[in-house]
């Protein structure tokens, strides 16, 4: 083999290489995505893309004061999403049921979690000296085995 034909095929290769991991960790998500996303959190800020795989697109961004992610199919179909909150933004009933079961516990942690066509769900964690609880509870309070 010659030198130059060495150097062209090894050129191919590394252009091949370049091609597969734009399109693998491409940062961009397909138009359907966007769109649906847009519409759903038009006032999104700091918004970044993740290709989780081949047909899951993950939004990460702020909304409001709100650190989100959102989840999204290839073809624009929302999944889910979840949001961070303050311990004093969880629904009253919720709290007042971890304050009930686990008087001498904290929260720590407070995340909502909506799913589409499965409604929304809190997820907390708690912690008391050097043990972590985690906790899931639907909207009216009750509490949903982990």
């Amino acid at each position: 083999m010659h030198f130059c034909e060495v150097k062209i095929k090894l050129l191919l290769i590394i252009c091949g290489v370049a091609i597969f991991c734009s399109s693998s960790f491409a940062s961009t998500p397909p138009i359907a995505v966007a769109s649906t996303f847009q519409k759903m959190y038009p006032y999104a800020t700091k918004v970044t893309w993740k290709k989780e795989n081949a047909k899951l697109w993950q939004a990460v961004f702020i909304l409001k004061t709100n650190r989100l992610n959102a989840k999204f199919t290839h073809d624009g179909v929302w999944l889910n999403t979840n949001r961070e909150l303050l311990a004093c933004d969880l629904p009253p009933n919720i709290a007042a049921s971890i304050k009930l079961k686990y008087p001498d516990w904290t929260i720590i942690q407070v995340q909502k979690n909506e799913i589409s066509r499965k409604g929304c769900t809190y997820k907390t964690r708690l912690k008391k000296g050097l043990y972590i609880k985690i906790l899931r509870y639907q909207k009216d309070g009750t509490q949903v085995p982990a």
